[in-house]
């Protein structure tokens, strides 16, 4: 497949020599280029109207806005690569275009090679990245369709995602549970309805082995408890890192317990009980 072909480049680029220049290099490549943009207000208006697969964007620009805040609302509003053109190349502003994600930078003046180069890169990446977040689309939305609950946390153990059924078991909003501990927000006790010393999610994250529990008690966000079996394993890239944690949790029966009925389970388990049970 051609990434080239048929791609529309859009030049937003106050100086009219250097935007003209740039327009018949690229069609003679043959890109799609409409007339060159010198303000970054008409560059947000264009785009809002008329899609294109590329951007070239001169970072100083006339008028009340510059490139990288022109960069920054266009992508606020559509997914767009870019390609910075700028005649400076020092530190401080190659760190402030990055705020506005590029895909790259071409310093004038340019290199007719790097150039094309830059927008081969530019376009197989994007493509790419599209790709990627067309995959995760799909896959979060098999995981929205599924009974089980599932839960993913990073490696500091940060949950990061909560599917539909994850907040139905658990009883609680996106909001109120994404970004918080996973040890402290998916509480979880044995089928005796006991803490853990250590909660069940801790070797994977430290060890990066998995855990099967058959028969556990889940507490919920409004304090009841749930019978549950919970599968933790880890989440791991390419090259087998481990990158989080993944736990699905199944419920077990409709069977709910208050949190009265947890403090009668542990006030009915007696001193003597409890030295004489072997799993103790």
């Amino acid at each position: 497949m051609n990434l080239t072909e048929n791609k529309t480049i859009l030049i937003v680029e106050d100086e009219a020599i250097v935007a003209k220049d740039l327009q018949l290099r690229l069609q003679a490549k043959g890109f799609q280029v409409p007339a060159p943009i010198n303000n970054g207000r008409a560059a947000i208006d264009y785009v809002a109207h008329q899609p294109v697969d590329l951007i070239l964007m001169d970072i100083h620009l006339s008028g009340d806005m510059d490139g990288i805040q022109a960069a920054t609302e266009i992508n606020a509003h559509s997914l767009t690569p870019i390609i910075y053109l700028t005649a400076f190349s020092e530190l401080d502003t190659v760190k402030e275009a990055t705020v506005a994600e590029p895909f790259g930078y071409i310093v004038k003046p340019y290199d007719e090679q790097a150039l094309f180069i830059q927008i081969e890169v530019a376009l197989y990446k994007f493509q790419k990245d599209l790709e990627v977040r067309n995959r995760e689309k799909w896959f979060k939305s098999i995981l929205a369709q599924l009974r089980e609950a599932v839960i993913t946390a990073d490696t500091s153990g940060i949950i990061n995602y909560v599917n539909s059924s994850g907040l139905i078991l658990l009883d609680t909003q996106h909001d109120a549970i994404v970004g918080t501990p996973i040890i402290s927000s998916i509480e979880l006790f044995d089928e005796e309805g006991r803490s853990y010393t250590h909660h069940p999610v801790t070797p994977t994250l430290e060890k990066g082995v998995s855990t099967i529990s058959e028969t556990i008690m889940l507490k919920t966000q409004t304090g009841h408890l749930k019978n549950v079996e919970c599968t933790i394993s880890p989440l791991r890239d390419q090259a087998q890192a481990v990158v989080g944690v993944l736990m699905v949790i199944k419920e077990q029966s409709d069977l709910i317990v208050s949190q009265q009925e947890l403090h009668n389970i542990h006030n009915r388990r007696t001193p003597a009980a409890l030295s004489d049970d072997p799993s103790i």
